[in-house]
């Protein structure tokens, strides 16, 4: 079986050209091999919300995580202090135990008091005041409560920030990419990320014609670099706004069992139907095989023929 090439007209994705694609023949239905890559899916970026500090990095790419575990840790000494505060204050009960006494001390008071005012052994005068002094220390008890929540909130807030200063992974997957190192000042920017193993995403640019051809679920053969072959399903495919002369934006999603693919960017090709009468014949090769097992986005996988520039 002979292996052709057709050279579409050229128009670069993500800073690598995408212009030249593999055109199997000889079999029922002709095919076109498009170079392309993987890239993660589902990637999350674990961020630092308040500015710190790293003091130990556990996370290394390729690490498998479950969602919650501890990926870096940032300075915390400050914040410790804050919740250790937080946490005695809101174990003290002793404003609201007085408030309480002094709240059942004056309800007797007046109890004893209507029992004298009946015996007129008291005045009206003297109960009235009783019962004034018995709204106040409702009110004193009222004030404690209030002040009890209050202290409760400023323990979840203080247990909050503590919290912040462990990035965890939001998701069970694994460790795509580890930006920061200990010792770094960090503040709103992205330390790692983390990705889901189980799938993979491939974006592609397509002229228009070739485009056509697919539709919304369909099942799409992926040869990898490796060797490693799967099935992608095209979730979509959508003009491309960057590029007004026709281009199509094809998103693909690759199961990926067992990850048996790394779950970062990989060399491979999208094997397509094609259109035959339209592919000038030129022999080329397969895609070529590194010894990490994916070959660099800007390698072209046709024989004689230079990367674009």
């Amino acid at each position: 079986m002979k292996v052709f090439f057709k050279h579409f007209p050229r128009f670069s994705v993500a800073g690598h050209a995408m212009a030249m694609c593999v055109l199997w023949a000889g079999a029922a239905e002709a095919q076109v091999g498009i170079p392309t890559k993987t890239e993660p899916w589902g990637l999350q970026d674990v961020k630092a919300i308040d500015p710190g500090f790293i003091t130990a990095v556990p996370a290394v790419p390729g690490k498998t995580v479950k969602k919650g575990d501890p990926l870096v840790y940032l300075d915390r000494e400050r914040q410790q202090y804050n919740y250790d505060v937080a946490k005695i204050r809101s174990e003290d009960n002793s404003q609201m135990q007085i408030a309480q006494g002094e709240l059942a001390q004056k309800s007797a008071s007046v109890d004893g008091l209507k029992h004298s005012v009946r015996r007129r052994l008291a005045s009206e005068f003297d109960l009235q005041r009783a019962e004034g002094e018995l709204e106040v220390a409702r009110g004193k008890l009222g004030l404690a409560k209030m002040s009890r929540k209050l202290l409760e909130i400023d323990l979840r807030q203080a247990k909050a920030a503590l919290d912040h200063r462990t990035l965890c992974s939001p998701i069970d997957g694994v460790v795509v990419a580890v930006y920061k190192t200990e010792g770094a000042v960090v503040q709103g920017t992205p330390v790692v990320s983390v990705a889901d193993p189980e799938k993979l995403s491939v974006t592609m640019l397509l002229p228009l014609e070739a485009a056509g051809q697919l539709r919304s679920g369909q099942g799409i053969p992926m040869r990898f670099a490796s060797g490693l072959q799967r099935v992608a399903q095209v979730l979509s495919i959508s003009p491309d706004p960057k590029n007004p002369n026709g281009l199509q934006t094809v998103r693909l999603m690759v199961s990926n069992p067992d990850s048996g693919t790394a779950a970062g960017s990989q060399a491979c090709q999208a094997v397509l139907p094609s259109l035959p009468s339209q592919f000038p014949e030129r022999e080329a090769t397969p895609l070529p095989v590194t010894n990490g097992g994916s070959n660099t986005p800007s390698q072209s996988p046709v024989a004689g023929v230079k990367n674009p520039t």
